[in-house]
């Protein structure tokens, strides 16, 4: 119900299955890419959204932890968490989803064009 508030789409669901490849893994420069949503979310008053990715090793007192900081080792995919406060409003979250739905769309475009290349920008400026 609230992704319908927000305006989202089933084509939004299909556009994000689509960025995965055929065995259902995210390249290499999205996945770099992706914790940048984090801070997408933030610049936009998001808080307490945290986008993990699998393959950062940390040691904690002598003890290494494969996927330092996602909930479970060895997922395939990146993901995001979110926290609600006790509290929070149906209208607190129907807000949340807007700028969450607007923040993706925004980085599916940056992924576009990166997709794109120089010389498809260099071809567009041209015209």
């Amino acid at each position: 119900a609230a992704a319908a508030a927000a305006g989202a789409s089933s084509s939004d669901d299909t556009a994000a299955a689509a960025e995965s490849g055929a065995d259902g893994s995210t390249s290499s420069a999205k996945r770099a890419d992706v914790t940048f949503f984090g801070a997408m979310l933030w610049a936009r008053n998001v808080s307490g959204t945290r986008v993990l990715t699998s393959g950062k090793q940390q040691t904690v007192a002598g003890i290494t932890f494969a996927d330092y900081g996602c909930h479970i080792s060895g997922y395939p995919h990146p993901y995001i968490t979110a926290a609600a406060a006790l509290g929070a409003t149906k209208e607190d979250v129907d807000v949340f989803v807007k700028r969450l739905v607007r923040a993706y769309r925004e980085l599916r475009k940056k992924w576009a064009k990166a997709a794109a290349g120089p010389a498809a920008a260099s071809a567009g400026e041209k015209q």
